[in-house]
C-alpha cells in the first residue's frame, strides 16, 4: 500500500515537473519573463533566484505553476500588465498559444519517448503472427502438449501467418484439427487437436 502511494506521488510529481517545464520552456523561448517556477504545494521546502525567475520546490508534490510575466491569472494575486515587451500579453497571437500549449506537448513527448525507450531496450513483442502466448489449463491444446512460444505454422495443411487466420481455420473445421507447430528450439511437430474441450 505504502509502495502504491509513494508510486503514486512520484509519477505524479514527474508529470507536473514535465507539464510546468513545457511553459517555462516555452516562455522563455518567446521572451516572456518568468517570475516563478513552482513545483507543489505549500509548505515551501527550498527556493532560489536564478536571474528573474524564483524557483520553488514545495513539500506536496501534487501541483504546480509557472508565473509569467503579465499573464492575469485569478489564483496569482499581484500581477499587472505594465506593456512592457517581455510580458505574455505583449506577445503575439501564435507565441502565446505555443506558451498554453507546451505543457501538454511535453507532456505527450515525453511520454512517446519513454515508450520508444522501453520498446528499443525491452523490445515490443509478437504483435502479429501466431505464436502462443499462454495455454490454459485443460483445454485441448494442454492436452495436445502445445506450450506456450510455439509457433502454429499451419492448420490442416493451410499456412497460417495471423491470429485471425488461425481462428478462421480453426473456426471452419469439423471435430478436429491438423497443426504443424515450430518449436522455440527450431524444431517442428505436429499434433492434431479437437475443436472443442470435452
Amino acid at each position: 500500500m505504502l509502495l502504491t502511494i509513494v508510486s503514486f506521488i512520484i509519477t505524479i510529481g514527474v508529470i507536473i515537473t514535465v507539464h510546468e517545464f513545457g511553459h517555462f520552456l516555452a516562455a522563455r523561448l518567446t521572451g516572456m519573463r518568468v517570475k516563478k517556477f513552482s513545483i507543489g504545494f505549500p509548505p515551501k521546502m527550498i527556493s532560489r533566484t536564478i536571474g528573474n525567475t524564483e524557483f520553488i520546490l514545495s513539500w506536496i508534490p501534487l501541483g504546480g505553476y509557472v508565473q509569467i510575466a503579465g499573464m492575469v491569472d485569478e489564483s496569482l494575486e499581484g500581477e499587472e500588465v505594465t506593456g512592457a515587451p517581455d510580458e505574455f500579453m505583449s506577445k503575439n497571437p501564435p507565441q502565446k498559444v505555443f506558451v498554453l500549449s507546451a505543457g501538454v506537448i511535453l507532456n505527450y513527448l515525453t511520454a512517446f519517448l519513454i515508450i520508444a525507450g522501453l520498446a528499443a531496450t525491452l523490445g515490443m513483442g509478437e504483435i502479429s503472427g501466431t505464436r502462443v502466448g499462454e495455454v490454459m489449463s485443460g483445454m485441448p491444446a494442454e492436452a495436445a502438449g502445445i506450450v506456450a512460444g510455439d509457433q502454429i505454422i499451419s492448420v490442416n495443411g493451410s499456412k497460417t501467418q495471423t491470429w485471425e487466420e488461425l481462428v478462421e481455420a480453426v473456426g471452419g473445421s469439423a471435430d478436429t484439427v491438423h497443426l504443424l507447430i515450430l518449436r522455440v528450439d527450431g524444431s517442428e511437430w505436429s499434433t492434431t487437436v479437437p475443436t472443442q474441450a470435452a
